[in-house]
């Protein structure tokens, strides 16, 4: 629009800098620092926004997190950008784009580098929890094991119990979960690759409940089942839903 075009000849200036090929390179990201250094001064949060896109595009995540800017500007651009703005608490994200899930990463990030570990902890869980799509937009199990594993890492640093042992035992279910998706997939001799079984197995996470008897016990793995029984035992809400749920 009209009021972008006013940063035209700001953005212009920055892609040369990062693009040009010098043998100045070290002048040029001097020179390209500073520009960022004068403009993040700036009061209008939409040129705010209209900055940290390009430079989220140009590849300058790294040095967007340590801009001395304002910071409510920042995570006000990253939680829009990653779709966090408007996503209703309780339901899984996505699919998210390449260029949402970069944003994503940078606010957890942003996050961290604040010391803010809880919400760094919790981006990572919805990461881990959303949407698989197609193409660019599926998610793999090892994805999401990863993203859990970054959500309990943030949860100890942050040092609360109740989120360190919640995001612990998902991280637990989606090792459950890719042992019986590998099982499915590998097939056997008396077990078939199920591709069905395995499509849902890869589209979202599942409940203990879901993985023991929808998965695990139609398909006889007894080894699975007895650590998914053993791992309920220790878990209180998981054990009564297990009690109630499952039919031996």
């Amino acid at each position: 629009g009209r009021r972008e075009a006013c940063y035209t000849h700001i953005l212009s200036v920055l892609r040369f800098l990062v693009k040009a090929e010098t043998e100045k390179k070290q002048q040029r990201s001097q020179d390209r620092k500073a520009l960022i250094k004068v403009a993040v001064q700036s009061g209008d949060p939409y040129f705010h926004e209209v900055l940290y896109r390009e430079m989220v595009a140009l590849g300058l995540g790294t040095e967007l997190l340590q801009l001395d800017a304002n910071a409510s500007y920042l995570e006000t651009y990253l939680l829009r950008a990653g779709g966090l703005d408007a996503h209703s608490p309780g339901l899984p994200l996505g699919p998210l784009s390449p260029e949402q899930l970069t944003h994503l990463d940078l606010l957890a990030k942003f996050y961290v580098t604040r010391a803010n570990f809880s919400s760094a902890a919790q981006v990572y869980a919805s990461l881990a929890e959303r949407r698989s799509g197609a193409g660019d937009q599926q998610v793999t199990l090892a994805q999401r094991w990863k993203c859990y594993e970054s959500a309990v890492l943030q949860a100890k640093s942050q040092g609360d119990t109740d989120l360190i042992e919640d995001f612990e035992a998902k991280l637990t279910v989606m090792g459950f979960q890719k042992t019986i998706a590998e099982r499915v997939a590998g097939g056997g001799e008396q077990q078939a690759a199920d591709s069905a079984a395995l499509n849902e197995l890869q589209a979202a996470p599942k409940s203990l409940s879901q993985l023991f008897n929808d998965y695990a016990k139609p398909r006889e793995m007894w080894d699975v089942c007895l650590e998914v029984v053993g791992f309920s035992t220790h878990s209180v809400d998981s054990a009564d839903v297990v009690l109630r749920l499952w039919d031996w």
